[in-house]
């Protein structure tokens, strides 16, 4: 299903293509990297929001900030929790070593779900 793009990516920038799924749900689909400078402002406040980062080159840790500062907001506002949707080892890696693995719910990308059963 085809999505709104909001950022183009270049070879190393954030790229961010929106779409809806059912019930409602957001899902913003990253590539490229990232980083403070990419994800601070860039990312909406919604309910029910979905990060798919199985194609994001980088996380680093100013980047991660942003997403945990996001995350927090969400739960200030008791709005439901960001998923992250797609997470490779080096992204989940970075996430435990930020110590932040719990704070996100994950979820299987689509193409990786249906290649595991």
């Amino acid at each position: 299903m085809p999505g709104t793009r909001l950022l183009p990516a270049s070879d190393a920038a954030l790229g961010i293509t929106c779409r809806s799924e059912a019930g409602g749900r957001t899902v913003l689909v990253l590539t490229g990297e990232l980083d403070a400078a990419a994800a601070s402002g860039q990312l909406p406040r919604c309910a029910g929001l979905v990060l798919d980062v199985a194609d994001a080159a980088l996380a680093d840790m100013p980047g991660l900030r942003a997403l945990i500062a996001v995350q927090r907001e969400a739960a200030a506002l008791r709005r439901p929790p960001i998923a992250l949707r797609g997470v490779r080892p080096l992204f989940a890696r970075t996430l435990h070593i930020a110590g932040a693995d719990h704070l996100f719910p994950r979820e299987c990308a689509p193409a990786l779900a249906a290649h595991a059963g």
